[in-house]
Order: C-alpha cells, then sequence, then structure tokens
C-alpha cells in the first residue's frame, strides 16, 4: 500500500512546482549518466541535420545554375561530394537516432556511449575539413543490428523511395488494346 500510496503522489505531482522541479535534480548518478549521454547524441543528431540542410541548400542553388548554364564539370563534381556527403551524414544520422533509442531502451550503457563520444564528436565537427579521416567501425561493436529490425530502421537494402515505386507502376507496359498488363497469358 505504501507503494502505491509514493506512485499515486509521485503521478499527481505537477511538473513545473516545486516538489516536481526539485524532484528532478534527484537523479541517481546512473540515470543522470544516462541522461547526459543522450543529451549528447540528440546535440549530434541535430548538428548533423543543420548540415544536411545547409548541403541541401547548396545542391539546389548549384542545381538551379547547371540547369540554367553550359555543363561545367567542377559543378558536377561538386553536385555528386554534395551528394556522397549528404548520404554520409544520413547514414551517421541514423546510426546516432539507433544508438539513442537503444540506450533509451536499456540496450547500450552510458559508459559504450560515452566511449565513442569522441569519436562522434570528430565526425560531427571535423567532416568539413581537409585532413579529416573517417572512421566508420565507431558503431560495430555495439551489435545496432539487432536493435535495427526492432525499431524499423534496417533500410540499408531499402533505396527505392514511395515515389519511385509509384513512377514504376505508372510505367508498367500496356497491351496493344490499350488495356493494362495481362495476368496470366
Amino acid at each position: 500500500m505504501e507503494k502505491f500510496k509514493a506512485v499515486e503522489k509521485e503521478m499527481k505531482t505537477k511538473a513545473f512546482s516545486k516538489e516536481g522541479l526539485s524532484a528532478a535534480a534527484k537523479l541517481d548518478p546512473e540515470e543522470r549518466k544516462i541522461q547526459e549521454a543522450c543529451d549528447f547524441l540528440s546535440s549530434m543528431v541535430e548538428e548533423l541535420e543543420r548540415q544536411i540542410e545547409t548541403l541541401e541548400a547548396e545542391e539546389d542553388s548549384l542545381q538551379a545554375t547547371v540547369k540554367k548554364g553550359k555543363k561545367d564539370s567542377s559543378k558536377a563534381d561538386r553536385l555528386s561530394e554534395i551528394g556522397r556527403l549528404t548520404e554520409r551524414h544520413k547514414w551517421h544520422q541514423g546510426k546516432l537516432e539507433l544508438l539513442l533509442r537503444s540506450l533509451a531502451n536499456g540496450n547500450v550503457d552510458a559508459d559504450q556511449v560515452n566511449d565513442r563520444e569522441e569519436g562522434i564528436k570528430y565526425y560531427v565537427e571535423e567532416n568539413q575539413s581537409v585532413e579529416f579521416m573517417e572512421d566508420d567501425t565507431i558503431y560495430d561493436d555495439l551489435n545496432l543490428e539487432e536493435d535495427e529490425g526492432v525499431f524499423g530502421m534496417n533500410n540499408d537494402n531499402d533505396r527505392v523511395s514511395s515515389q519511385d515505386t509509384q513512377s514504376i507502376q505508372d510505367d508498367s507496359p500496356e497491351t496493344t488494346d490499350g488495356r493494362g498488363p495481362s495476368v496470366g497469358g
């Protein structure tokens, strides 16, 4: 009965009351480490999102100038480089989001995230540097592949978007009499 009273009191406590605000400061050390690791991962995901948006804006402006003018190989090279960088950023962003979910669900320890913090920071902060050397093995020993299926994030093999699928369906061959493709011959 005492446990029930404690739970009921905790549930009725308003988040911004004095009691509610002081309860947030009473996190145990393990919960605090998890919260700090979650905050770190969230900030890295946000920074990658900002970089992706910047690259996409540059890509849009380059595509507009390429369409207007004659073919320029340096602009075409930059466009392909932007595409490659955007894909890499999205891959890392997906891994970070997966790591964040795994951490929140207890599948990964905060210490495991803290061990990789330097490598993750290096990628996010230095990826545009000339001397940058990418390390795509940061996430290897975390066994995130198991969690990808659980969270429905196993999209490495699914590179076809829903729009591509729709256009494939629209492009299906018609028979000579104007009907759709015949089924069963």
